[in-house]
């Protein structure tokens, strides 16, 4: 008996984890990898910009916590949604960074590289490249 409700729990909280062919990374960004992205996009200037500056530092941190990306099914290629490899980019301080060119759901995205709004009012979503995963941003709770 006891072996059939633990199977039952486990079988439970798995199908639960699972839902339709989606599958979502969030807040899977570590502190190393935040510092390396910020690094990319503000360049030399990154320790005056933001480490020195712990409100605009803990701003971007609150970006990544807010950011989902998302593999979606249900989404058809066609459907027209902004591609976030043909936002911007931000390149104030650093002048070569470069557009990915691909995803597979594999690695982490730098977001900050791309002139997107950080700070939505409402949940904002993007393609990530020609693929059917999404990524959004949620707004700051309030």
């Amino acid at each position: 008996m006891k072996t059939k409700l633990t199977l039952l729990v486990l079988f439970v909280a798995l199908s639960s984890s699972l839902s339709y062919g989606q599958e979502s990374q969030r807040n899977n960004y570590s502190d190393q990898f935040i510092e390396n992205c910020i690094r990319e996009v503000f360049g030399s200037k990154s320790e005056r910009l933001v480490f020195k500056n712990k409100e605009r530092y803990s701003l971007i941190k609150s970006v990544f916590n807010r950011t989902t990306i998302e593999y979606r099914q249900d989404i058809e290629l066609q459907k027209k949604i902004p591609n976030l490899f043909n936002q911007p980019l931000n390149s104030k301080y650093v002048k070569k960074i470069s557009k990915d060119v691909g995803y597979n759901g594999s690695k982490a995205l730098n977001i900050l590289k791309y002139n997107i709004p950080m700070f939505p009012s409402k949940t904002t979503i993007y393609r990530v490249g020609n693929t059917q995963y999404l990524l959004t941003i949620s707004p700051i709770k309030r």
